[in-house]
């Protein structure tokens, strides 16, 4: 596990209120279209896609907001679906996860008992950052899990 302080970023973005068993329909409804309008708008894309949850709970069924990002240099007058978002600077805990998607849950809650057994405080956010794209079901797919962070209690 490794402390990260994550610089503000802009994303050209896709976004919705969902619960987790939504997120794969969804994601795989969005990647493609988002890739191809922010190649329409000739964006410089400066880093793999991400997935981030705001307002999660130890609840799967209960709706949170997701924004699936595409990390951009600059953001553009458009007119579409999609947005762009700049996210402030992000502390977090991060691991990386090799494997398939329907295993992530797994990890996501081992990363956080550890987080919270060192006493730090969660803040409401988290990402995934898809550093290596195989498939859904790929034991070879590498993802960033990063879990906010709001301080540590001593």
């Amino acid at each position: 596990m490794e402390i990260k302080h994550v610089p503000s970023k802009i994303y050209y973005c896709a976004g919705k209120t969902l619960t987790v068993p939504e997120i794969p329909e969804f994601g795989q409804a969005v990647m493609e279209p988002l890739y191809k309008e922010a190649e329409t708008l000739n964006l410089n894309i400066v880093g793999p896609p991400e997935f981030i949850y705001l307002n999660t709970s130890k609840d799967p069924n209960k709706p949170f907001q997701l924004v699936v990002g595409i990390p951009v240099r600059e953001d553009k007058t458009t007119q579409s679906d999609f947005f762009f978002w700049e996210a402030m600077p992000f502390a977090c805990l991060a691991i990386d996860y090799k494997g398939s998607m329907p295993n992530i849950g797994n990890a996501w809650q081992e990363l956080v008992q550890q987080v919270l057994k060192e006493g730090w405080q969660l803040s409401n956010q988290g990402r995934e950052v898809y550093k290596e794209w195989v498939s859904f079901e790929s034991e070879e797919n590498i993802t960033e899990l990063q879990k906010g962070v709001v301080g540590k209690r001593k």
